[in-house]
This record gives structure tokens, sequence and C-alpha cells, in this order.
């Protein structure tokens, strides 16, 4: 079969697979009537090209096999679904960078497909954050390994992962994504290119204890809130292995176990080496996540970003898990928009003295000019993490957040009243027997 041109398939994604997919295959582009068609051939499977957005209305008029000059279809423009010959293949849809050569009429031509299958991410914890960040990376056509409890693994190996809310409508197919035990990680865990680490501030230690043990570490990613996990993770799996921390300012719930609903969203994850590591791990990990949905960015200022969201944090999760309040709820009222002015205030003030940070001129600036917009209208219906935490009895992560203001306070001969009560009675309740029924219900 004569071959007159090649079209190249750059930075290829595949999606929704139930089998491996290996790094590389071949398939045809037939040219006819001025439309393109395609067919794959994936590791022993065939696969015919349904059709789908740009392609399946791919004209002469915006690519022309006939013309002088390539023509490129961008890769979220151009998704393609390709369905199985037969009923024991998988599904296959491919996103793709296309340029489309000069060709005759009705004449095939070879592609070459590449898959970013070779990317492997470990993702720990099968929270809420964990399960929609595994199927962000999934969707972006990473290889995906979730670490979870050993006895959540059958039932997420035979689940889809679904994700719903500000950030669309996701379905990750049982088998795409493969749970494992995240207290004895295998020897692929060990050596993936990124460890995703979702878990609470206080058990960094015990998540990241294995890879500590093996000697073996890769890069890792932590999304904990507060102050002082990037610094507890470096002592722990040594100087040699880079650590790189987030902010994220998008709210989640896991409705189940292998549902999650994003309820707030006000910007994307916010990614940076707070530590002074090498940033090259995390810029590739960065190439790959753009193309799910979980918007993350690079941010040379990682630590002023972090402090922004302790600042949210230590005014808002803890004062929410105490009353049972929305976001919206908590600046709505008087009384508690009131209580929040205060531990602004003291936040600022440690701040300026630590790190001289000055996010805003005062409590008041900051509740009125930066917190509302930030929570009108996107996050108003939000309930904190911590609210969360108290009612399900589980151990919050309040020595990070307003735990750490007391002490940066104290290190530079301040003092926060607002922060230790706050604090005192978040302990409190994790103490108490009967803190979930003592929080207020819905």
């Amino acid at each position: 079969m004569p071959s007159i041109a090649k079209a190249d398939l750059r930075r290829l994604k595949v999606h929704g697979r139930s089998s491996p997919i290996p790094q590389t295959a071949a398939g045809y582009m037939r040219v006819r009537n001025g439309l393109v068609a395609v067919a794959a051939a994936v590791g022993g499977h065939r696969w015919v090209w349904q059709g789908g957005g740009v392609l399946s209305s791919a004209k002469a008029s915006n690519i022309d096999p006939f013309g002088d000059a390539s023509r490129v279809v961008e890769p979220d423009a151009c998704p393609a679904v390709f369905r199985p010959t037969n009923a024991s293949s998988p599904s296959l849809t491919l996103r793709a960078r296309w340029v489309f050569r000069p060709a005759q009429q009705g004449l095939l031509f070879p592609i070459g497909v590449h898959s970013m299958s070779d990317y492997h991410v470990a993702v720990f914890g099968g929270g809420s954050v964990g399960l929609c960040l595994a199927a962000s990376f999934a969707k972006a056509g990473a290889r995906v390994s979730l670490l979870v409890r050993k006895s959540s693994v059958e039932t997420l190996r035979n689940q889809p992962i679904e994700v719903s809310g500000l950030l669309g409508d996701h379905e990750i197919p049982a088998g795409a994504i493969t749970p494992c035990d995240a207290a004895s990680p295998g020897d692929d865990v060990l050596r993936s290119d990124l460890l995703v680490l979702t878990t609470k501030a206080y058990d960094v230690v015990t998540a990241l204890e294995p890879f500590s043990l093996s000697g073996i570490c890769p890069p890792v990613l932590l999304l904990q809130n507060g102050i002082g996990s990037a610094e507890i993770a470096k002592t722990t799996v040594g100087a040699g292995v880079p650590v790189y921390s987030t902010a994220m300012m998008i709210g989640m719930v896991r409705e189940a176990p292998n549902k999650v609903a994003v309820t707030a969203w006000s910007s994307p994850i916010f990614c940076g080496p707070v530590l002074g590591d090498d940033p090259a791990p995390l810029n590739r990990m960065l190439g790959v996540a753009e193309h799910g949905f979980v918007p993350m960015v690079l941010d040379e200022k990682i630590r002023d970003t972090i402090s922004f969201k302790v600042l949210f944090n230590t005014c808002m999760n803890p004062t929410g898990a105490i009353t049972g309040q929305t976001y919206g709820e908590l600046l709505s009222n008087e009384d508690s928009r009131e209580l929040i002015v205060g531990l602004a205030d003291e936040t600022l003030a440690a701040f300026a003295s630590a790190y001289d940070y000055h996010p805003a001129t005062s409590g008041r600036d900051y509740v009125d000019n930066i917190l509302t917009p930030i929570v009108f209208p996107k996050s108003q219906g939000h309930r904190s993490s911590m609210l969360q935490d108290i009612r399900a009895g589980r151990k919050t992560e309040i020595d990070f957040l307003n735990g750490a203001i007391i002490r940066l306070a104290r290190d530079h001969g301040l003092s926060a009243p607002r922060h230790e009560a706050i604090h005192h009675l978040i302990k409190a309740c994790e103490a108490s027997s009967h803190a979930r029924d003592a929080i207020p219900s819905d």
C-alpha cells in the first residue's frame, strides 16, 4: 500500500483504558472525500475511529489533505474516540496534537501513536483529594497507582472512580487506576516518577516510613494544610529527595468510597519547591497534569501562597468546625464574622514578623476585600474539612494551622489569644467521645 505522506501525533494522551497500553502503537489514516478517518492497533487489539470533536467534521476547508502546507489541530479541540472491533478489546480515547501533511484522495498512510502511559504517579490517600487527583492524572494519560488502606483495595479495584461538581463530571473506569496497600508499596510504586501525598499533616511520617525504610523514594508532592509538613517530610525521606509543597483552594467531599464531589473552587493548585529543591521533576508532573481536569500550576513564591492559604484556613476551618456553619454563613453572621476578623489580625501580625509577608493591612481589610470575594459566590455553600473530621471522630490538623500561628507569634514576642481559644476548643472536640453529636448538624 503506497505511503506518500506522514502524520505525526505528539503529546498523545490515552484515556479510559481497561488494559495496559504500550508506549507506542501503529495505525493508519485514510483521506476520503475531504474527511479523515483513523484506525489503530495497540497491544494486539484493533480499534476504528468512531468520530467526535473536530475530526468528525474535518472537511477540506479546515483540514485540507490536498493543500501545500500542514494543518494543525490543537489537543483540546481534537478528542478522537475509538471503539473496539471486538467485544474483548477495551475502548480507547486519544487526545493529541495532530499534524496533517498533504496527501492524495483515498490513500492510506501510517501514523505514529505515542502515549504518556510511561509517566507513573503514585497517589497516597483514598480520601476526597486523593481520589480526585488520581482520577485527574488518569484522565491526563498517566499511569496511576492509588495507595489506600488494605481494606479499600478490592472496592476501588472493582468500581469506577467518579468525580462531580465544579470541575466537571468525570468517571474513570475500574481497572484504569491500580489501587494497592499503602502500608507495603511494591517496587513499582517505590520507583514511580512522583509520590503525591494527600494524607493529613500529622500522618506524613507514617505515610513516608515505608519509602524511608526501603531507601527508595520518588520526589514527593505534599497536599497538606498548614505549616511544617515539608520540613517533616524532608527529615523523613532524606535531603536527597525533592519535596514540593502546594496550596489548594479547592473544596471536596467524599460521598462514597469511590465518589467525590467538588464543592468549592477558587484557583488552581499552586505547587512549588518551598525548601529550594530542583523543580525539574515538578515541572514534568505539571506537564502531565495540565491535561487532567484539576488545574495545577508552578508557583515560584509558594511560601507566600501557603501563608495566604493558612490565613484562610485558620480563619474559616476551625470556626466552621465549631459552629457547623457553611463558609457563606460564617461571613454573613455578624458574630462569626467578627471572630474571623480578630483571627485574621493575629495571623497577619505573626506573618509580618516571621516572613515579612503582608497580604492585607488589617483583619478587617482581609475579610471585607479579600476573603468575602473568595467565598462568594463559588464557595459559600462549602463546609470546612475540619468539620467533616470532627463529625467523623477524626483528629484534625489544628496543630499545623492555628497551632502554628500560636508558635510563630510566641517566637516573635506576640500573643494570639483568639487562636489559643480556638485551638483549645478544637482539641476538646477531638477528645470528647460525644464530639460528633456536639457539632451542629445540617
